[in-house]
């Protein structure tokens, strides 16, 4: 027999499954992720950027180690094809193949590829290592674009043009999961973290630090933890915060120099 709830009771049961239906919509992290990557700039143009490490706990993001400089791609950011989709009327360009810029949005990560003689890390983060003749595709007729593939292992290759795996600032490459589900051709490709040239040099898309900062980045993160990389304009920042896009714990941290080099920021 069919039960009638009373009116009342109807009403905050509607009102408790919109409530709920309405913070996993607006929020920006999976409730799983409990390590966070923040990158922040200054706005949409610039190359200089600031990392900062969270790690959720039971009052909240607390920040982790000191705020670090990053270089960015060389034009600044554009909207990427991460885990959230780009808001409804957001200004800002969007990601496209060599336009030198770095993703904004949120990301998941991983795995991590190392040059030999590279020590392994700590993590337990996926790690392969790269051999002499990796490369990251990032044609976009090719059907192993925005992909790292062994050249020996690949019948016909069908690029006209990839990433050299075994450069230097390679050696410790963390994969950033940027227009890999679905992925477009022409939305970019090959987006890492890896340690950058000099503190003045911005890169093509990716975000780059120094070798002892990207070290112990990487050996902070751990599986289980579902880290993610939230890269953002600061205004874009504020303006996810207010809309309750991000937790309200998370705070703008200080913007991190590199003018004096690899050294930190305190």
């Amino acid at each position: 027999m069919l039960r009638i709830l009373p009116s009342a009771v109807v009403s905050l049961l509607c009102l408790l499954l919109l409530a709920s239906a309405g913070r996993a919509d607006s929020s920006a992290l999976p409730p799983a992720c409990h390590q966070l990557l923040l990158v922040t700039a200054a706005n949409w143009n610039t190359s200089a950027a600031t990392l900062q490490r969270y790690n959720l706990g039971q009052t909240g993001w607390k920040r982790v180690g000191h705020a670090i400089p990053v270089r960015i791609g060389r034009n600044g950011l554009a909207w990427g094809r991460g885990e959230v989709a780009v808001p409804a009327g957001a200004v800002g360009p969007r990601k496209r193949e060599g336009d030198g810029r770095a993703p904004a949005g949120v990301f998941s990560l991983g795995p991590v590829w190392l040059r030999p003689g590279i020590p392994a890390l700590s993590s337990d983060l996926p790690q392969n290592r790269v051999s002499d003749d990796a490369v990251g595709v990032d044609d976009p007729k090719s059907k192993y674009y925005n992909q790292i593939v062994r050249k020996s292992e690949v019948a016909t290759p069908d690029w006209n043009s990839g990433e050299d795996m075994t450069i230097p600032e390679y050696d410790r490459v963390l994969v950033v999961h940027h227009n890999t589900a679905n992925p477009v051709p022409g939305g970019g490709s090959c987006i890492f973290m890896h340690t950058w040239t000099t503190p003045q040099k911005a890169t093509s898309g990716c975000t780059a630090m120094t070798s002892a900062n990207l070290t112990e980045t990487l050996n902070w993160l751990r599986v289980a933890d579902e880290p993610r990389l939230v890269q953002l304009p600061e205004r874009e920042f504020s303006g996810w915060l207010k809309a309750g896009r991000l937790p309200p714990s998370l705070t703008l941290p200080p913007r991190a120099s590199s003018r004096k080099g690899s050294k930190p920021a305190p």
